[in-house]
């Protein structure tokens, strides 16, 4: 579900979550409240500040000692308490080719583009329908509030203003305060000389302290949380105390010798008068039997006392306010620097080279029972310890609708039949991101995602690769650019992958050409910086997933150097060029994939190294998705412009365009008709 019905159930969640946090400060305050007794209410006034917080700010401190680490042991990734999940009702399914990582010299290929495709869960489509509710029942808290204010505008019209911020309504009302910023006192007419004294100093209190501010926070929260019933008995219980509280201060103030006068003024004013609609910005006298009891019972607490609850409040507040903190643990997880030279950034302006250098120890692993993985398992459930290599691991993928995030999770290592499993830590997972020209890598802690996998059994995989030197993982890469949203990092040079169907696992990569593909086209460029001129082999075949094809980049002796992959894959399509600037050849990649509701476009420009190591030119990488990233005409006319000056001078050596496998030498400068890329998403264009 994307688009304004993914905002929408999205805006609903995150207001869901807040509201069963808020209910979780209600019942703390509600049993604080009755333990305070007949104690100043002024501190229970004050804690109803927090939940009106939790209410309507959706983020906190994390910190120790906090209430909901009771409940909950972390937050996620923003800071918030989750209860309730975007995922949920979510499956995302990716269509990915299982595939293992073969030893020896084998070419150094990339894999097929995921095709990720999502089913719908009925829980999904509740909460869409919740989230319209909700709407409709905001839409009915506004209209509600615009005729009340609407019928008290017009009822003030017929007030005067006496003097100050005092004025004086005709007939026998109930005295109120209107207006936040701008604060007038309205006083009935028929009123005793000791009763508006009275009420007077009570409003000025409330002046004050900025009570009408809090009401109407109080009331905006009410109109977003109007269907949680916690919600309504806060936002009357807060008026009450917010009352006795000014009650209490009016005593303070006057001594306790005017309790009588007081109480009988406040009953006075009660009797026959009418009673003003609750409206964010004016409230008057409310419960006015609750008020007379609490005002005679009421003992002003010593010096001391006062010292002692204040510094409770403060302490409970603080206690009620803070986030449970991450509770990943420091040692397993990652965390990395950006070191030059390692990789190709895939951020929209996409110059240079970036890359991870160091990464988490690595403590588990384990393998298939056959070959060279039974030595490798041998070794590592022995010494605990991973040894050195290149690694292929299969990874739970989630949140692939977000741009430059993706989260995933290693399954336990009893599952692994086909991949060895590689788990980072028992608890966490690595977060990659992406930002302009920077590649990072932290320790990111995220249980509600570990419980959801749990829950629903998610059983499709993304393929994750890993080098490991040392103990530790020092690169990561996840091909696909759908998913490389989370990952973007090159393999390095001595990258051993080589993965086939179920066939062709065994084979390495002669053998694999040879039985199953055809050599196409051969040509001769200078395309790295190796001794005399390179020679490029496109070569086509199948090996039973449909048409793909590769293109070989060998040294004057024959040796390997580089190889690129396209496959006629739904998700997208490849294309890979030959071209030549200012006397130098290079070698170009375009990868389209344009759906109804997103997008991306990316392409490399680069030469190789005398050892195979891509040195990135130029590149860029446009991403829009509904919902989610907004579509700009700007950035991607930028981007076809800075793309089409090297497509003038390039020829095709391979591309998978249209589900169509093609290898003819022509140049497509002029083939791209680029209005059509910008998709079916208009919703998107802004």
């Amino acid at each position: 579900m994307v688009g304004w019905e993914g905002a929408l159930t999205g805006a609903f969640i995150g207001v869901l979550n807040m509201s069963l946090t808020a209910c979780v400060m209600v019942l703390a305050v509600l049993v604080i409240r009755a333990l305070l007794c007949r104690r100043a209410r002024i501190f229970s006034y004050l804690l109803w500040a927090v939940v009106l917080f939790r209410l309507l700010c959706p983020v906190s401190i994390p910190g120790p000692g906090s209430l909901l680490g009771m409940l909950q042991s972390g937050t996620n990734v923003h800071g918030r308490m989750e209860y309730v999940t975007e995922e949920l009702g979510f499956q995302a399914q990716p269509e990915v080719k299982l595939s293992r990582l073969g030893g020896g010299d084998g070419i150094r290929v990339k894999l097929p583009e995921a095709t990720p495709e999502t089913s719908v869960h009925p829980v999904q489509v509740g909460l869409f329908a919740g989230s319209v509710i909700w709407v409709l029942g905001m839409a009915g808290m506004g209209c509600y509030t615009a005729v009340s204010w609407g019928k008290l505008h017009r009822r003030l019209r017929n007030g005067r203003r006496e003097r100050g911020r005092i004025y004086r309504l005709p007939g026998a009302g109930t005295p109120f305060v209107y207006g936040v910023f701008r604060t007038k006192i309205f006083l009935p007419e028929e009123l005793e000389a000791e009763e508006e004294a009275f009420v007077l100093r009570h409003e000025e209190i409330h002046v004050r302290r900025r009570d009408p501010l809090w009401r109407m926070l109080a009331w905006l929260a009410l109109c977003i949380h109007w269907f949680n019933p916690l919600v309504w008995l806060a936002y009357g219980l807060s008026e009450k105390d917010m009352e006795m509280s000014c009650d209490e201060a009016v005593i303070r103030e006057l001594g306790p010798g005017v309790k009588k006068a007081y109480t009988t003024s406040l009953l006075a004013m009660a009797a026959g008068r009418s009673r003003l609609a609750r409206t964010p910005v004016a409230f008057g006298e409310q419960d006015t039997g609750s008020r007379i009891r609490h005002v005679l019972r009421y003992k002003k607490p010593g010096k001391w006392m006062t010292v002692l609850l204040a510094f409770l409040c403060a302490v409970l507040a603080g206690w009620m306010l803070m986030n449970p903190g991450s509770s990943a643990a420091g040692e397993d997880t990652a965390s990395g620097t950006v070191d030059d030279g390692q990789g190709n950034s895939r951020a929209v302006d996409g110059q240079g080279d970036s890359g991870v250098s160091d990464g988490a120890a690595v403590t588990e692993a384990a393998a298939m029972d056959t070959g060279s993985y039974a030595e490798m398992a041998e070794a590592t459930l022995t010494d605990g310890q991973v040894p050195d290599g290149n690694y292929a691991v299969r990874a739970l993928s989630i949140d692939w609708t977000e741009k430059a995030v993706d989260r995933y999770l290693i399954e336990d290592i009893e599952e692994a039949d086909h991949y060895p499993a590689l788990p980072f830590s028992e608890d966490c997972t690595y977060k990659g991101n992406i930002s302009m020209n920077r590649v990072e890598i932290r320790e990111f802690s995220y249980d509600a995602f570990e419980r959801m996998i749990r829950e629903n059994g998610i059983d499709n995989y993304v393929v994750l690769y890993c080098v490991i030197k040392d103990g530790q993982i020092r690169q990561i890469y996840m091909p696909g650019s759908y998913y490389g949203y989370g990952i973007a990092y090159a393999a390095p040079s001595d990258w051993d992958e080589f993965t086939w169907q179920q066939e062709a696992v065994g084979m390495d990569g002669e053998e694999l050409l040879e039985t199953y593909y055809s050599l196409d086209n051969t040509e001769t460029a200078d395309v790295s910086d190796a001794p005399g001129t390179e020679q490029i082999q496109v070569y086509t075949g199948n090996v039973g997933d449909g048409q793909s094809g590769y293109v070989l980049i060998r040294d004057a002796e024959g040796s390997l150097l580089h190889a690129e992959w396209a496959h006629e894959s739904r998700a997208g399509w490849n294309n890979i060029y030959l071209g030549e600037q200012d006397g130098a050849s290079y070698l170009m990649t375009l990868h389209v994939e344009n759906r109804e509701e997103y997008g991306s476009y990316g392409y490399q420009v680069y030469r190789l190294a005398a050892d195979g190591t891509v040195r990135q030119i130029a590149g860029s990488t446009l991403d829009w998705n509904a919902g989610v990233t907004r579509y700009r005409e700007d950035l991607f006319r930028q981007w076809a412009d800075q793309m089409s000056a090297y497509l003038e001078n390039s020829h095709l050596l391979l591309s998978t365009q249209d589900g169509i496998l093609r290898t003819e030498k022509v140049n497509e400068a002029d083939r791209y008709d680029f209005d059509a890329w910008k998709g079916y998403g208009n919703d998107c264009r802004q």
